[in-house]
């Protein structure tokens, strides 16, 4: 637009900041570019020299070179014959863009902010090498509560590959991630089951859930199929009474069983309490007896201390993320602190959508991310927007997945969209459909296939360093 100029570069603000004359001498001023909040200047480009021609650099579809110092290209300016050319260039590139990138400039592929989970990579790689152990929250809704949606292939998948370091944390009425590793059932006695779904500022554990029983004599088993060698009970624990439990371990392959053991539960806010070392190896059952008191179970953890994975399973069916921001902060996250995770996967949205809008669904998940990195400063944080479902919730869930995708950068998440996984319409993947992953209870992925669908996306996720 100037006759006086070869050629001129321009920021953002559509001001020419570095601009060559007729004969190739740099005449622009570095001083009149835009800079950023953070100081950096927009245009990103150091000092700039006077062009130079250089039979090294001859090729008739390029116009100019921007070389730096060690004389390797930096910027290539295509040679165009006329303004059409540059139009249609133009606009060929913004067809490609537009498929993968948002109004807002962010990508709307099915994975962003990958390069954000770099805790992720330095423990997975650790597991690969027998070095250590990889651990995993999976925290949200039913599509976390229901093993059959997610952890439990995802369980399988990465503990085959890289080891099994424990069945991990069951809430109480709820499995384990992997119901063929350890399963948790109550057998006797008067529960009270109290859930995050009914919001108060109690602490109700890791699992957004508690059983609560006065009754001397109620019991539980719990059974470990593949040889866990430590189990800790965690309970919601009052300065006023210590409840007291007995356990007994029987070995299920020869019968034999303990001696009872008694146990104190004492400590305030969601405690873990390590229990008597049960047998080594093969599979076992333990048997807890309240002796008396209150007690307020959260659940149980089944660990091992050989390298591997270890998924926790943190669900409650029917929740929102607002309901789980009605919990006592201090008392979860004094609760999950001692899983020690390295990956917190947060999963929601569906019930969110049928009460608030995106804006809100942003706030709570930036709420539920800041809680799980006070309970590890370090750990990585992966949210999951669900796609469109068969139901009618009053907001979108597009809506939700694109707030917080938007949010992913600043909580520095990565953030897996399954709208771009299962298909732009409904009528792609319902289970009337030629997909079959989306199941006709109007919420919930189908099982296999959907399953399968999630499961594969988020370990490629996860692998993504592999």
């Amino acid at each position: 637009s100037n006759p006086d100029l070869l050629i001129g570069f321009k920021d953002v603000d559509n001001k020419v900041f570095a601009a060559w004359d007729l004969s190739g001498k740099y005449i622009g001023d570095l001083e009149y570019a835009s800079f950023d909040e953070t100081g950096r200047m927009i245009a990103d480009l150091a000092v700039l020299g006077d062009m130079q021609i250089s039979q090294a650099y001859q090729n008739p579809d390029v116009a100019m070179y921007v070389l730096d110092d060690d004389g390797l290209v930096l910027l290539e300016v295509p040679f165009v014959e006329s303004q059409s050319d540059v139009n249609e260039e133009i606009e060929a590139i913004n067809t490609r863009l537009d498929v993968f990138v948002r109004d807002d400039g962010i990508l709307k592929s099915e994975f962003y902010g990958l390069n954000f989970m770099s805790e992720t990579r330095r423990a997975l790689m650790m597991a690969e090498a027998k070095e250590g152990q990889f651990v995993i929250n999976i925290i949200g809704n039913s599509w976390v509560a229901n093993e059959w949606n997610l952890p439990r292939r995802l369980t399988q998948v990465l503990q085959d590959r890289f080891g099994d370091a424990g069945a991990g944390f069951a809430g109480y009425n709820r499995n384990f991630a992997h119901p063929g590793r350890a399963f948790l059932a109550i057998q006797s006695g008067t529960w009270t089951e109290e859930t995050v779904t009914t919001p108060t500022a109690t602490n109700f554990g890791p699992a957004g859930s508690q059983g609560i029983t006065s009754t001397a004599g109620a019991s539980m088993a719990f059974q470990s199929l593949t040889g866990d060698t430590s189990a800790a009970i965690y309970h919601n624990g009052s300065s006023s009474v210590s409840p007291v439990i007995k356990i007994k371990y029987k070995d299920n392959v020869t019968g034999d069983q303990t001696a009872e053991t008694q146990v104190t539960l004492s400590g305030t806010g969601v405690v873990r309490t390590e229990l008597p070392v049960p047998p080594v190896t093969g599979n076992w059952t333990a048997t807890l007896t309240l002796v008396s008191g209150t007690l307020a179970f959260c659940g149980i953890e089944l660990k091992k201390s050989t390298p591997g994975v270890r998924v926790n399973k943190l669900g409650t069916g029917g929740s929102t993320w607002r309901q789980w921001t009605t919990l006592n902060r201090a008392g979860w996250v004094q609760g999950i602190t001692p899983l020690a995770a390295n990956l917190n996967i947060l999963l929601e949205s569906v019930n969110g959508a049928y009460s608030y809008d995106a804006d809100a669904e942003a706030g709570y998940t930036t709420e539920m991310a800041s809680r799980v990195r006070s309970a590890s400063a370090f750990s990585d944080v992966l949210v999951i927007s669900p796609p469109q479902t068969l139901g009618t919730p009053t907001y979108s869930l597009r809506d939700f997945a694109y707030k917080l995708r938007g949010i992913a950068g600043s909580i520095q998440a990565g953030h897996i969209d399954l709208q771009q996984v299962f298909g732009q319409n409904i009528a792609e993947y319902t289970d009337n459909g030629k997909r079959y992953i989306l199941s006709s209870d109007v919420n919930h992925p189908t099982y296999p296939a959907g399953q399968c669908v999630i499961t594969e996306t988020v370990l490629r996720a996860i692998l993504s360093s592999f």
